[in-house]
């Protein structure tokens, strides 16, 4: 795919949609001709407004409760839309969420990672991760994005991102950020 951009290059731009967090890091990056922009979630004035365009009628303190838990991913705004008030309550909707991502972060293989993450749920950095591996489990140098994001891509599922742009890894959305709070690592 990289070949075919930068050979389209010359007569257009290019633009390359990744859909897997850690697909990324198997590219490499070219600095001189290769430029990553990371699309995180919509703001919260647009997330209401994707809500009003789908028909969705929440009070206040039910949009501030599903941005707190759920964020603002457009699809899974979309889906709340699909499953509430017909099927289940707001309250059981965030519920059966934050249940999902929590069986995630159980399931997730490199739980010396969301060790760290708790720490700094804002992204946890290569300088914290210097010389740490997650031996107990799997032996892989958590410093190492081009060791981590195989790995996990093998692993078969991944909730953590590696953000080049900031060099930290971060959690993949808010109802990860917010069950993490509660969840105890198995380290």
């Amino acid at each position: 795919v990289r070949s075919l951009a930068k050979s389209l290059a010359p007569f257009a731009r290019s633009v390359i949609v990744l859909s897997e967090a850690n697909a990324i890091l198997e590219f490499g990056k070219d600095d001189t001709r290769e430029n990553y922009v990371y699309v995180d979630e919509m703001t919260r004035e647009e997330g209401k407004q994707l809500l009003l365009k789908k028909g969705a009628h929440f009070t206040e303190e039910e949009l501030q409760f599903i941005f707190d838990n759920l964020g603002t991913t457009p699809s899974r705004l979309i889906h709340l839309c699909m499953r509430v008030p017909g099927l289940e309550t707001v309250q059981a909707y965030v519920a059966r969420a934050l249940t999902g991502a929590k069986f995630d972060l159980q399931a997730f293989p490199l739980q010396s990672l969301l060790s760290e993450l708790k720490k700094h749920p804002d992204g946890v950095s290569m300088k914290v991760l210097y010389g740490k591996t997650d031996v107990k489990r799997h032996d892989v140098e958590l410093d190492s994005p081009n060791s981590v994001g195989p790995f996990l891509k093998a692993a078969g599922g991944n909730i953590v991102v590696y953000r080049l742009e900031l060099g930290t890894y971060q959690l993949l959305s808010t109802p990860h950020r917010v069950a993490l709070k509660t969840y105890e690592p198995l380290i």
